[in-house]
């Protein structure tokens, strides 16, 4: 029965904590959501309901746009913010790595602070708000936190490139976000149908490869696989750039 090959998912199926829930943070507009170049206001927007998945995976595709900033050191700390995220590592290990670089890197070095807002997880957002009270709802933080991140990337910038870049270099942050968020104005159907083995292979080769190139190739995949889900085949045929986090790969995965 059809019925039971298909479940409605607001968004991705869950990278959204609430989907049912009308955003706590910014108000945002669909058009606003679609134009929007600014990161922070989007994060603003999503408040507590990006999972941390989503969010630290957001956080590490920002940096390795500019991955020319970073020390060894702090490229390591970014890697393993994305291990922590993909399950590959555990918080104590993420710990340990933030620790790591607080020892090597200066606090006055904008690329420390970078790589050390990445490492950040939600226990460790939790913690820093606790010491650090700020104007931010309570679960908000880490969102927050990677906003902050985007905007030191933003700083780091200045004086290296001319100013038209740093401003792609935001509106090319709020691209990724909504490759790893989709949009929170539409629901979105999927169905496990559509998992047929050669969708799952391409998803995972894309995935385990870094190289999305492929995306429109599983589209077609999907399409044979019976999806006609304008949302799921549109967004793997745009141009991008897609990154780890990319909400339909991440639903085919069971990543989400």
């Amino acid at each position: 029965m059809p019925a039971l090959c298909t479940t409605s998912f607001p968004l991705s199926p869950s990278r959204l904590t609430c989907p049912d829930r009308t955003p706590g943070g910014r108000p945002m507009t669909e058009a606003e959501w679609l134009a929007a170049t600014d990161p922070s206001q989007m994060l603003e927007f999503l408040a507590d309901r990006l999972d941390e998945r989503g969010l630290m995976l957001f956080g590490a595709a920002c940096c390795r746009r500019q991955w020319g900033l970073f020390t060894a050191d702090c490229r390591q700390a970014i890697e393993a913010a994305e291990l922590y995220a993909d399950g590959k590592s555990s918080a104590d290990q993420l710990r340990a790595a933030r620790n790591a670089i607080e020892r090597v890197e200066p606090s006055e070095s904008l690329a420390w602070w970078i790589a050390w807002l990445a490492t950040f997880d939600s226990p460790a957002a939790l913690e820093y708000q606790a010491k650090f009270p700020l104007d931010v709802p309570r679960g908000n933080m880490l969102a927050a936190l990677k906003g902050q991140l985007c905007e030191r990337i933003y700083i780091g910038l200045k004086g290296l490139v001319p100013k038209p870049i740093i401003f792609t270099e935001l509106a090319a942050h709020a691209i990724l976000l909504r490759d790893v968020v989709g949009n929170p104005f539409r629901p979105v159907t999927l169905s496990p149908c559509w998992l047929t083995a050669t969708v799952t292979s391409l998803a995972r080769q894309i995935y385990e490869s870094w190289d999305f190139s492929p995306m429109p190739i599983l589209a077609d995949a999907l399409q044979d696989a019976g999806c006609d889900s304008a949302d799921v085949l549109m967004h793997c045929r745009v141009p991008g750039p897609h990154v780890r986090g990319c909400w339909v790969v991440d639903w085919v995965l069971g990543k989400t």
